[in-house]
């Protein structure tokens, strides 16, 4: 279906295919989907590869390896295959953490002042050098 030039609708077996220009765009096939509202919010599932865009307000990845949102200034990522998890408020305070390998790290101010714990042993590093 068409309405030029604003609207196309197409319909295959396989795929469809949905336009309202200049601000929509839906794609959709067996294992791929995508979508657009312009200029603000972008949609994609593709082969174990999500993402998710609500610009400027919200951001999600999500891979085999890795799960990453964003509301800025917060963050998380989580490597799932690692099994470690870092949390944060940019540029503020970072905190990361692995429960399977027992190490945790706390960075405040982009690392100024940080705290590494690896099982018992705990490091304290200031102005990014200078280790206590």
């Amino acid at each position: 279906r068409v309405l030029f030039p604003l609207y196309w609708s197409r319909r295959a077996t396989e795929r469809s295919n949905r336009t309202f220009f200049p601000l929509y765009w839906e794609w959709k096939a067996k294992d791929d989907v995508l979508q657009y509202f312009f200029p603000l919010y972008f949609r994609r599932h593709k082969e174990g590869i999500s993402s998710h865009v609500l610009f400027p307000v919200f951001w999600k990845f999500r891979t085999r390896e890795m799960d990453v949102k964003v509301i800025p200034p917060y963050y998380s990522l989580v490597a799932l295959d690692s099994g470690t998890k870092t949390r944060g408020v940019a540029p503020f305070w970072a905190y990361s953490v692995n429960e399977k390998e027992n190490w945790s790290d706390f960075e405040f101010l982009g690392g100024l002042f940080g705290v590494r714990r690896d099982g018992d042993q705990k490091e304290i590093t200031l102005l990014y050098f200078l280790k206590l």
